[in-house]
């Protein structure tokens, strides 16, 4: 692992900020729609186990 970098100057420290790479709209797209795909999952998963239905199917 590399070590860390304190960075005090603060003309260093916004070139360094300002020269991050960026995301594009396509990569925060796709990161959106995994998000949300996993969200919908997660919640369909826990109503089934906290509905009726779904606490007999678990308990038997």
């Amino acid at each position: 692992m590399k070590p860390a970098i304190y960075l005090t100057d603060p003309k260093e420290m916004l070139r360094v900020r300002l020269n991050q790479p960026r995301a594009t709209s396509e990569q925060l797209r796709r990161q959106r729609e995994a998000l949300r795909s996993a969200a919908e999952k997660f919640f369909a998963d826990a109503k089934s186990a906290t509905s009726a239905p779904g606490r007999s199917k678990v308990a038997a």
